[in-house]
């Protein structure tokens, strides 16, 4: 590949021959031993062992999310079995253990006695025992580390080990602001928009909502107040799709809601409304990824701020608290289980979706389930179809 003068010039040397004499760096980072280089077309990563080059092109890329799947199952075996094997050692002390394995031996095994090293077996238990508590432990420490995960389309994620730091905060909020302008149509550059190409985005952008709102407020003339309703959508339609929802239900149904967001950060949602022309006046939110990025808004009050999107007790907890500053009538947008899944098992996203959907029941609420058309989504979209009054596919 060819590099540029100017690019090749900001970035290490190792980093001349992936670059394209097309592209703009942006930055360079460390992450977990690997090296990470980003540009307004792609991001490049560098593993030192095994020795391996992975490019992420920003359309191709889901989301880009740090989490902590923290394994509690090890550190509770680990104490079980560290208990086990004092109490085995204990035992061995007071020779209480050691009579009790010879009387087994003489009972069962009596061809064995004499040759069996009793003291040896049981001092070999201990600190087998013993090891493998230390490796439960250490898989548990290990697991309080996290991640730093890049989804991709029909392939497979890529994960680093690494704590939140500010560096991967920034990697976040740098591969987003790229997502952001490429789902808008157009390439974020180093330089700001000028205010002729903001217009033409705004343009753009009202066409698309004007055009998937029509076809939806077809889809959904029919559709009771308290209907559930299932939206499956192509990722690249995302923001127009949820923001001509949002027109339908807000805009012509005159309900207010909560707006549950595992996808995009409150500001981002509250721009595209903007751009929709949808009133928010009646509107709340539950921003599960703002706090996560380490970029919360300076006012929002009309929205709270999850600390991680698996955290789904105090997703459902907080829609109990703003429920009732609602009145009638009201729905619930999830938004989205292709997002939920990122962060949650499959199981635990599919237990959640179920407690808020019988929560609409009791209440006689309506409800809004986004799902992005993903491979990893399939299986738990077609287990919520049955539950909810209308399937729409876009």
């Amino acid at each position: 590949m060819a590099s540029t003068g100017v690019a090749s010039g900001k970035v290490s040397q190792e980093w001349q021959d992936y670059l394209l004499s097309t592209e703009s760096v942006l930055s360079e980072y460390t992450v977990g031993g690997c090296k990470i280089l980003t540009t307004d077309k792609r991001i490049m990563l560098l593993k030192g062992f095994p020795k391996s080059f992975i490019e992420i092109k920003y359309d191709e890329l889901l989301s880009i999310e740090h989490y902590t799947e923290i394994f509690w199952d090890k550190f509770l075996k680990s104490i079980v079995l560290a208990g086990l094997a004092f109490y085995i050692y204990r035992m061995f002390t007071t020779r209480d253990l050691a009579t009790v394995v010879q009387n087994i031996i003489m009972t069962y095994l009596p061809e064995v006695e004499g040759i069996v090293p009793v003291d040896t077996l049981i001092m070999l238990a201990v600190l087998v025992l013993g090891a493998m508590s230390l490796i439960d432990l250490l898989g548990f420490l290990y697991s309080t580390i996290g991640y730093l995960k890049f989804s991709r389309k029909n392939r497979p994620s890529i994960k680093l080990h690494s704590t939140f730091t500010p560096t991967v905060r920034n990697i976040i909020k740098e591969v987003e602001n790229q997502i952001s302008g490429m789902e808008e149509g157009v390439p974020v550059s180093l330089a700001p928009p000028t205010e002729k190409k903001v217009q033409e985005t705004e343009r753009r952008v009202e066409s698309s909502v004007e055009s998937i709102y029509k076809q939806l407020k077809t889809q959904l003339s029919d559709v009771k107040k308290s209907s559930i309703v299932l939206i499956s959508m192509e990722s690249q339609q995302h923001t127009e799709a949820v923001s001509s929802v949002l027109k339908v239900f807000v805009n012509d149904m005159k309900m207010g809601g909560i707006y549950v967001s595992v996808s995009k950060p409150y500001e981002q949602i509250t721009k595209a409304m903007e751009l929709a022309k949808v009133r928010s006046s009646n509107l709340f939110f539950i921003d599960c990824i703002s706090h996560m990025a380490g970029k919360l808004p300076d006012k929002a009050e009309n929205a709270v701020f999850i600390e991680n999107p698996s955290s789904l007790e105090e997703i459902s907890l907080y829609i109990d608290k703003l429920m009732v500053r609602i009145p009638e009538p009201k729905f619930i947008l999830l938004d989205s289980l292709s997002s939920l899944l990122i962060y949650n098992n499959e199981r635990s996203v599919e237990e959640f979706t179920h407690l808020v959907i019988n929560k609409m029941r009791l209440e006689n609420v309506g409800g809004i389930i986004v799902s992005i058309k993903q491979k990893e989504a399939e299986a738990l979209t077609n287990t919520l179809i049955p539950m909810c009054d209308r399937e729409i596919v876009l």
